[in-house]
């Protein structure tokens, strides 16, 4: 049964007795016991975000909010996942970031009219978040995905619908997401960040100009050095 909901469903349950195959680092398994029925415990793994009037709750997110500046930029790790529920969970120790990645399969169930368990908005806003993070028609985008050989995500496109930037509109994964803003919205954490980190204009510039007064001053204390020890005519 375990086997089958994993196929179907693409969600790691684990019963008491039995569990099949082998478990991963950044997979986390559902307890499934004996009393709970399958609706139900897709419907309590699967729960809305309490509302809240948190004002961060209530923000716009960037446009280069995206996986590609994440891991270009942000220096963070993108790991992909087999299980819906990892789904944009973070270790940020780590710096690795979890994506699910069968795309295809949120699509085909949310089409589907044979009675998926999983609520349909729940598959709406999984798919609301891969096109976030994967924008079609981006190049960095695109890049990333056949780096990581996901290009299907790229050619499944962007289901002819805009990418969702406001975080209160995300009622699953609306903390997930505000996680990945956080570390999306630090503080660079290496040189290299911070010469392709364009976010704040003014410490990118500050930094660059620091540089090139650097390399001016060598060349400078070069040119002294190179006069002083040539040979005078």
């Amino acid at each position: 049964m375990e086997l089958c909901i994993r196929i179907w469903l693409t969600i790691n349950v684990k019963s008491p007795s039995i569990a099949v195959g082998p478990v991963y680092q950044h997979d986390v398994p559902i307890k499934w016991t004996e009393d709970r029925s399958l609706q139900d415990l897709i419907r309590v793994r699967f729960k809305k975000c309490a509302a809240s009037g948190n004002p961060r709750y209530r923000t716009r997110l960037e446009g280069k909010f995206t996986a590609a500046y994440l891991v270009n930029v942000c220096e963070m790790k993108l790991h992909w996942t087999d299980n819906l529920t990892d789904h944009l969970c973070q270790d940020p120790d780590q710096h690795v970031f979890t994506v699910y990645k069968h795309k295809i399969c949120l699509l085909n169930h949310s089409k589907s009219k044979d009675g998926c368990p999983i609520p349909k908005d729940v598959l709406e806003e999984a798919l609301d978040t891969l096109d976030l993070l994967f924008p079609f028609g981006d190049p960095a985008t695109k890049q990333l995905l056949k780096k990581e050989n996901q290009l299907v995500f790229y050619q499944l496109g962007n289901r002819a619908r805009d990418r969702e930037l406001d975080l209160s509109r995300y009622e699953y994964w609306r903390e997930e997401l505000d996680d990945l803003v956080d570390s999306f919205r630090k503080p660079p954490r290496s040189w290299k960040q911070l010469a392709t980190d364009r976010r704040n204009l003014m410490e990118w510039a500050a930094f660059w100009v620091a540089v090139m007064v650097a390399i001016s001053v060598k060349a400078y204390h070069a040119a002294i050095a190179q006069s002083r020890y040539s040979p005078q005519n």
